[in-house]
């Protein structure tokens, strides 16, 4: 275990230790996956039998994600990072999807063999470390057609699709529903009450959550911009400041979706979702959500047709470039282990 979860020093892997030990250590990798408001929703119990993905229902975001899918999503990045890093590391990983009594058992992972990193094994490790969600305004730099195609046959075995959206119509047709999503979001007293619950300021000792920076346009202090944003709507002008982000600062958008829409499904998109940052990340690109539309039933529907997806979208990203952000926080591997 690290204290400083971002200063893990690979060389210490127990390659010649057990299963227990190497998947102890894989975790201080799995912590580092994106999740939701940075709730981190995953709980890790490990055995002499391998290590199984929980679900903790304490960090679901209850009115944005009542059927659990982001959260589920989450976990299947945590899933992700875990692969990433045991095949850096010559280990072969078995997952298993848990179907059980038990609704919030996700998966069992074990370690099964040797396992032969390619170069594109080995980036995506080591981009790891500095990955980070950037909602800063990006510059027009598009991602090269490497980092997309080295990703897409892993998109075919999970089947999960990957496309990109760069036709400034589409984007502006898709930006209009960013706003009606929001301006309704945020019309609501009880969405507010949880958003801002899981916003922090630079100076918080939390282990989770998200400053406000880059969710809506202002520069007023946390401490202020909380009881704000909890008592007053603004959702319409968070709605006009995303549709200048989605028209003026987001050059390329990727969008992930699935034929259907289960447990498998976001579990896929998670793991497809930790390949695809990490490979952006490591052409020094910058990413971060824009999923409001798909957060709301009915909106969501009419996503496929203006992103030529399939049936369910289930992540919509913005792709660009841009300075550094401030890394969020996260719990550490003891914290999350059962």
């Amino acid at each position: 275990m690290v204290e400083n979860v971002r200063e893990i020093k690979d060389g210490l892997f127990p390659f010649n230790g057990d299963e227990l030990h190497k998947l102890t250590f894989l975790l201080n990798y799995a912590i580092l996956a994106p999740s939701h408001y940075n709730a981190q929703p995953w709980r890790f119990r490990l055995s002499n039998n391998g290590l199984d993905i929980i679900l903790d229902k304490k960090r679901v975001s209850r009115f944005v994600d009542p059927h659990s899918r982001e959260a589920i999503i989450s976990c299947g990045a945590a899933i992700g990072m875990i692969e990433v890093a045991a095949h850096y590391f010559g280990c072969s990983v078995n997952i298993n999807y848990e179907n059980t009594t038990d609704r919030d058992l996700l998966a069992h992972i074990n370690l099964t063999g040797n396992f032969d990193p390619s170069d594109n094994d080995i980036a995506w490790f080591h981009a790891i470390k500095y990955r980070q969600t950037n909602r800063k305004y990006f510059d027009d730099t598009e991602p090269p057609n490497q980092a997309i195609d080295s990703v897409q046959s892993y998109a075919k075995t999970l089947d999960v699709q990957l496309s990109l959206a760069r036709d400034i119509g589409t984007i502006i047709k898709f930006s209009d529903m960013v706003e009606r999503a929001v301006k309704r979001q945020f019309a609501k007293p009880w969405f507010r009450f949880e958003f801002t619950s899981w916003q922090r300021s630079l100076l918080s000792l939390k282990p989770d959550g998200l400053t406000g920076h880059g969710f809506y346009n202002t520069t007023l202090p946390n401490l202020i911009s909380k009881p704000m944003l909890n008592w007053f709507n603004w959702g319409s002008s968070i709605g006009k400041y995303n549709v200048d982000k989605c028209r003026n600062g987001s050059p390329t958008f990727a969008v992930i979706s699935t034929a259907n829409d289960d447990r498998t499904d976001w579990l896929n998109t998670g793991r497809l979702l930790t390949f695809l940052l990490l490979g952006l990340a490591h052409q020094g690109l910058s990413v971060s959500y824009m999923n409001q539309a798909i957060q709301e039933p009915d909106i969501r529907k009419q996503l496929p047709p203006i992103l030529q997806s399939l049936q369910y979208p289930q992540l919509i990203l913005r792709i660009g470039k841009a300075s550094p952000v401030h890394f969020t926080s996260r719990r550490s591997v003891e914290q999350t282990i059962m």
